[in-house]
């Protein structure tokens, strides 16, 4: 289906965001991880598109690639959608080992918070991995 979507519509970013959910939701990273890429060479300045692919990164365990789209997604979006690329951002941190910074992105982040990063986490669990002492 998504294939013959973006056979049928190579232009249109919508197309392209359904291959990659497709491929995130059957674990082919590779094909999420490229067809969200060509949505952001269709739309750039679309942060949904570079937290998806951010998502599809930490699934794939590309925590650096993962930050990089979450930095970019604060760049471009609204101060309510903060929140949200802060925890995903947080998590690729974490798992970069770079954890001051990961709780600086926590410190912006509701003490609720909680979602599926590449695992169901809370806030509460992240914050207490950072002050783990290094291994």
């Amino acid at each position: 289906m998504a294939a013959e979507a973006v056979r049928l519509y190579p232009g249109e970013k919508r197309a392209w965001s359904l291959r990659g959910f497709l491929g995130h939701l059957t674990n082919h990273h590779d094909l999420a991880i490229a067809a969200a890429s060509q949505a952001i060479e269709i739309e750039p300045d679309d942060e949904y598109l570079f937290f998806n692919r951010g998502r599809y990164y930490l699934s794939a365990g590309r925590w650096q690639e993962a930050v990089s789209d979450f930095s970019r997604g604060v760049e471009l979006c609204e101060a309510y959608e903060r929140e949200t690329f802060l925890f995903f951002r947080a998590e690729g941190l974490l798992q970069l080992g770079r954890r001051e910074d990961a709780l600086a992105d926590l410190a912006g982040v509701p003490d609720d918070t909680r979602g599926w990063t590449f695992r169901f986490v809370r806030k509460p669990d992240l914050v207490a991995e950072c002050m783990k002492p290094a291994k």
